[in-house]
């Protein structure tokens, strides 16, 4: 259950995107701040990140979040106009269509450089196994985010290794 919650948690920022989202009631920590508090306990405990790890690792999302955010926004545009042109069928349009798919191409390399850029980055400051851990931890939250957007059920019983979780008793 535990589980479930902090994966929902760190899941939230995600699935929302960049929405605005209503106040708070009185007294009540914003929603953001409650999952970046769950995420950096996790980070912390599951990863073994130190306070100042913590830190560049915050830091260093927050500068690449905005190039993600582009890419995702440009990404979602194309791939709208390359169903609408689909579905129009007009082959006189076909060398827009081929710029479309250029364009779709270049977001993947840049995807892959970001990529790439970001883990030599998370090298200088963490070790191998920490490394390895974190993009454990990046992909089980990247998972449970498709799930929610495609509306499916959480963990329902299974770990990671397929094998059904123990009930407490």
């Amino acid at each position: 259950m535990i589980r479930r919650l902090i994966m929902l948690a760190l899941a939230v920022p995600f699935a929302l995107g960049a929405q605005n989202l209503p106040a708070p009631a009185a007294g009540a920590r914003p929603l953001d701040e409650v999952v970046r508090a769950q995420l950096a306990r996790v980070l912390k405990n599951q990863v073994g990140l130190s306070d100042a790890q913590l830190q560049r690792v915050q830091e260093l999302n927050t500068r690449l979040d905005a190039q993600r955010r582009q890419m995702n926004q440009e990404e979602g545009r194309l791939r709208q106009a390359l169903r609408d042109e689909v579905t129009l069928g007009d082959s006189t349009r076909n060398p827009a269509v081929g710029d479309m798919l250029d364009r779709l191409m270049k977001i993947e390399r840049q995807r892959a450089e970001l990529f790439e850029q970001e883990h030599k980055e998370l090298g200088q400051f963490m070790t191998p196994m920490q490394h390895a851990k974190y993009l454990g931890v990046q992909e089980a939250v990247r998972r449970r985010v498709q799930q929610l957007l495609a509306g499916q059920p959480g963990d329902s019983g299974a770990t990671r290794r397929g094998m059904p979780r123990k009930r407490p008793e």
